[in-house]
């Protein structure tokens, strides 16, 4: 999934459903079934710098997650809220 976030962040977050070997035996204790590695990145110039990233755990699998959900989350574990101003770019 590829989203660009608008005012006040002008970033752009890469993130890519994880493929289930980054599980580890206490997040599966936990809950965790699944996992996006996330990455956010901001314009400097004409180049795209990397600022943070991650791997953000869920306790339900992505593939049965509606959209608005999955935006949802990301947006909650990159900016503890969801920004109004974004766009889906691809997914």
């Amino acid at each position: 999934m590829l989203i660009y976030v608008g005012e006040p962040h002008y970033q752009i977050i890469v993130a890519e459903e994880g493929t289930g070997d980054n599980l580890l035996p206490e997040d599966i204790k936990e809950g965790y079934v699944d996992y996006f590695m996330t990455s956010t990145y901001k314009q400097e110039g004409d180049e795209l710098e990397l600022i943070d990233s991650g791997q953000m755990l869920c306790d339900k699998l992505i593939k049965d997650m509606e959209t608005e959900e999955v935006i949802d989350l990301l947006m909650d574990y990159h900016y503890g809220y969801t920004p109004k101003d974004y766009t889906i770019l691809d997914y």
